[in-house]
Order: structure tokens, then C-alpha cells, then sequence
């Protein structure tokens, strides 16, 4: 639950970075989408997730994400195995460096592409944990 908690908090951040330097009138709210592990676990999940959302963290009130989050089989969902590569990749870099050099280099050039994106969004961007 920790480590849901420290995510929270970096989309909530995130969601308030984009809301205050954004120059359209609409706000943008967040959903979260997370892989379904059984239905016990889920609804467990559920009630811990919706507590944050309603009462916020020590650290971070919640203005922007949807409080109800929606479990999904990630096999069925792309944007689902999307995230499940990036994070793998963020992993590779930071924690386990591949022994195989070719795969470093593959390692590398993918990260440098994701490097970008994160840049963008300070204080939002990895949290490197222990």
C-alpha cells in the first residue's frame, strides 16, 4: 500500500502541475486504471484507493483523479501493457542493468526516449525508491 500511496502522490502532483500551467479554461482529471489480480485483492485496493482519494496523504490533497479506480485484466488492454513496458525499462535502467551489452544499448535508447517525457514534468517525474 505504500508504494500506492507514493504513486497517488505523484499523479496527484502530476495533475496539479498541468492544471495550474495549463492556458485552456478545462481542467484535466485523471482515471486509474489498475491491473486486476483477483477480485478479493481488487476490492481490498479499492477501499485503501478511494480513501486517498477522498481524504488525500499526508502530503498531497486529491483535486483531479476520478476516486474510483477501475481494475482491468491487462492482457485486454494496451495502454495497460504500455505502462507494464515503460516501468520495466525504468526498472532495467535504475535497478538491474542488463549483462548482455546489446541489450544495454536497447535498454539505453529506450530510456534516452522516455528520459524526455519525464524531464518535462519536474517534482512528477521517477521516484527512486530503496
Amino acid at each position: 500500500m505504500f508504494a500506492m500511496k507514493l504513486l497517488f502522490e505523484r499523479l496527484c502532483h502530476f495533475h496539479n502541475h498541468i492544471n495550474m500551467t495549463s492556458a485552456e479554461d478545462e481542467e484535466e482529471y485523471g482515471l486509474l486504471l489498475i491491473d486486476s489480480v483477483d477480485k478479493r485483492y481488487d476490492n481490498k485496493m479499492r477501499i485503501k484507493i478511494r480513501e486517498l482519494c477522498k481524504d488525500g496523504s499526508e502530503r498531497v490533497e486529491n483535486r483531479y483523479l476520478i476516486e474510483d479506480p477501475i481494475f482491468v485484466d491487462s492482457r485486454y488492454r494496451h495502454l495497460s501493457q504500455m505502462v507494464d513496458c515503460v516501468a520495466y525499462c525504468i526498472r532495467k535502467k535504475h535497478r538491474n542493468k542488463p549483462g548482455n551489452p546489446k541489450d544495454a544499448e536497447v535498454f539505453e535508447r529506450f530510456y534516452k526516449i522516455l528520459e524526455r517525457r519525464i524531464s518535462e514534468c519536474r517534482r512528477c517525474g521517477i521516484k527512486i525508491f530503496p
